[in-house]
């Protein structure tokens, strides 16, 4: 969808491809949009815009208290409003001209309508190096993704003003770890009363073992499901756990003949994340194909990880005197291209023509510094990381998570409660990063689910495992344990599609070969390629996940600048 909001006029509207489920009501005093699914915390509904009409007229935004979910809410009349969900999941893009606002779902579309772009210099390096770009800006100069958590003002073809109606700092008062169960549980129980017949993935993990525990007062509801190779450790504890309960249970794997079609289905689905993150996501879609045809709703743990233990931080926070420590923390400590749990900037210093690295570093940490710079009602410099996680990951990852989610199921985010959220943040890191809150909820809601052992939840051990491959493989072209990963995506790649990267890759043929240095980005590939590398040096070995890291970013990249210059939606 996307329009031109001038006054009282919705000049252009239609469906989008990328997400058609738009829900639209007019009356002669306005025209109310969603996009997304909000629901009623209380009431236990789905909320329409006949609702946000109603409540509109009679309270103005008192309404917002009582929703949540995912959602952005357009209210055009009169005066104009757009409204964000509280994480920045379901937020719309936007361009300001000289005579109109263009918003839309789609960069390709304001980019259509606007005529011409050009590339965000400082959103290309973070993404490169994140996978992700900071803040509102997007890759696109001019164009801005509305920020979360916030009522926007639109009049007189301007964004006028914002609002901010929810704060992850707003709450300062703890509750106890059994009032937190109790809240989650309520949570899990109200969207068993959205819909009837419900989608879960289930993994070896914390995090949907976490929702799984809280689901099974209602387990006739609950299909789950695991998608990979059928002896993977994570669906041979999946089936065991849906039998012991009794629960519908169904695996998905892929075989050769899908991880030949890569190549096609990149390109197919190279505008569907707007430029916001990597296509490797792919092997989700199938799954939920799938799982659509039988279920209504979709309960995703998606972000637990980050949201709930905060493992991109670690398990120790230093003591900040300043925002430039923050920014200098978070550049080095959250995994990244340049510092991949050590310091591999060296070996990409020669890459970039137009900047020289340490500008690019210092530029990407100035920004960090601006976003987080809009945190309000914190208590000390230590929560600023949480607050560039809690930002970036929820409106990056999980947007392009559960908007994929979106097309095919309705969809609810778990650990996207707005209340235990703030009391998230209050408690102490260690406590976070251990689980102890998510393990106290399964224990209690479970104790079979509470004593069966995990299959990757120690980080440690499963980079040790992910090395330790890397070196046996090295040596003797084995794997000496099974990964833990359940995908592969570059190994995926080489051996099925080994000419797809070095096409989509090749110097002459980039739309972003102005930024590099040919030679260099020469030898990037060539490490991404024929893995050389050598298993005496540690920094080798790390820039091993480092440069498929950066690969699989920046074939993301250009493959969806060529779909914005080819594709007409």
């Amino acid at each position: 969808m996307n329009f031109t909001v001038k006054p009282n006029i919705t000049e252009i509207f239609y469906k989008s491809e990328l997400f058609p489920d738009w829900k639209k009501y007019e009356n002669e005093k306005h025209s109310i949009f969603i996009f997304g699914y909000p629901f009623h915390c209380k009431q236990k509904r789905w909320v329409y815009p006949e609702d946000i009409d109603e409540w509109y007229q009679n309270e103005r935004f008192d309404f917002l208290s009582e929703i949540d979910g995912f959602y952005t809410i357009l209210i055009l009349g009169q005066r104009n409003f757009l409204i964000t969900d509280r994480y920045g999941v379901f937020t719309l893009f936007y361009k300001q001209l000289n005579n109109s606002v263009i918003i839309s779902d789609s960069i390709k579309d304001i980019i259509d309508i606007s005529g011409s772009y050009e590339l965000n210099h400082d959103s290309l390096y973070e993404f490169l190096n994140f996978g992700y770009k900071i803040g509102t800006k997007t890759l696109i100069t001019d164009i801005y993704e509305f920020d979360g958590g916030y009522i926007y003002s639109i009049s007189n073809n301007q964004i006028t003003r914002k609002k901010r109606y929810w704060n992850i700092y707003d709450n300062h008062e703890t509750i106890s770890d059994e009032q937190f169960r109790l809240q989650f549980n309520d949570r899990i129980e109200l969207a068993s009363k959205l819909e009837s017949s419900i989608s879960l993935p289930l993994t070896g993990g914390l995090d949907t073992r976490t929702i799984l525990s809280a689901c099974l007062t209602f387990k006739e509801q609950i299909h789950c499901y695991t998608h990979g190779e059928s002896d993977f450790e994570d669906i041979l504890l999946a089936k065991k756990i849906s039998n012991h309960f009794n629960i519908n249970y169904s695996s998905y794997s892929w075989d050769i003949n899908w991880l030949k079609k890569l190549p096609e289905l990149f390109e197919q689905h190279a505008l569907m994340f707007n430029g916001n993150n990597d296509l490797f996501f792919i092997h989700v879609i199938e799954s939920l194909k799938k799982e659509a045809k039988n279920h209504e709703l979709f309960l995703s743990g998606a972000l637990g990880n980050q949201l709930y233990r905060h493992h991109p931080i670690g398990s120790s926070l230093p003591v900040f005197d300043s925002l430039d420590e923050v920014s200098s923390f978070i550049l080095e400590r959250i995994p990244s291209v340049f510092y991949f749990r050590t310091d591999l900037s060296n070996y990409y210093r020669k890459l970039f023509n137009r900047n020289v690295y340490d500008d690019i570093k210092t530029k990407i940490k100035d920004n960090i510094s601006s976003d987080i710079e809009t945190a309000t009602n914190y208590k000390s410099f230590q929560d600023l990381p949480e607050y560039y996680l809690f930002r970036n990951y929820t409106g990056n990852l999980a947007s392009n998570i559960f908007k994929l989610t979106g097309k095919y199921l309705k969809v609810f985010g778990v650990f996207f409660h707005k209340d235990l959220l703030q009391q998230v943040h209050l408690q102490q890191l260690s406590y976070k990063t251990n689980g102890t809150i998510q393990k106290y909820i399964i224990k209690k809601n479970n104790e079979y689910l509470g004593k069966l052992n995990y299959v990757s939840n120690n980080r440690v051990l499963k980079y040790s495992k992910l090395i330790s491959n890397l070196i046996s493989n090295k040596m003797i072209n084995k794997n000496v344990f099974k990964s833990p990963n359940l995908t592969n995506y570059s190994k995926w790649m080489k051996d099925h599609n080994p000419d797809f990267i070095p096409e989509i890759l090749s110097y002459e043929n980039m739309e972003t070969k102005s930024f590099f240095n040919p030679t260099e980005l020469d030898r990037i590939k060539q490490y991404y390629i024929t893995d050389n590398y050598s298993i005496k040096n540690k920094k080798e070995i790390l820039l091993k996940f480092s440069t498929e890291k950066f690969i699989n970013n920046l074939l993301s990249l250009e493959l969806w600048l060529k779909k914005i210059k080819s594709h007409k939606v």
